[in-house]
């Protein structure tokens, strides 16, 4: 049998919110999820909000409403059980659908499996410029 591909997507907006990009997500992670693991990662809200409605993991994050609107804004760097559940999962793409708090902690968190990855190369292939150039690279772009 074959092993699906985890993928995760990150977006500082989901449902009950609900605007363009929210349902580009949702429209994403079901036609992904029927061929990968799909798992979401999003702000929470105060509201209640059944997530098991939908074919694909949905991860929430703390978060604080922002005045006069109806989003909020994730707080990743305080929310110990979300870098838990996100340890959990070993990620093979990351895409990221915002610039902000969860948008740049997917960031980070790739910076680090991309790092990983780079630090292997150069192990297990002792004497090869060329990988240190690419590493080089590559940390710059991110």
């Amino acid at each position: 049998m074959k092993k699906r591909i985890t993928i995760g997507l990150f977006n500082d907006a989901f449902y009950p919110a609900v605007d363009g990009v929210v349902s580009v997500v949702d429209n994403y992670a079901r036609l992904l999820s029927k061929k990968a693991n799909v798992i979401v990662f999003v702000p929470d809200y105060k509201k209640e909000y059944d997530d098991s409605i939908y074919p694909y993991k949905v991860v929430r994050v703390k978060s604080i409403k922002i005045p006069t609107v109806e989003y909020t804004f994730a707080l990743p760097k305080i929310d110990v059980q979300f870098y838990r559940e996100l340890s959990m999962y070993n990620l093979d793409i990351i895409h990221v659908h915002s610039p902000f708090s969860l948008g740049m902690t997917a960031i980070r968190y790739a910076k680090k499996i991309i790092y990983q990855w780079l630090q292997l190369c150069i192990v297990s292939t002792k004497g090869i410029y060329l990988i240190l150039h690419i590493q080089r690279l590559l940390l710059k772009w991110f």
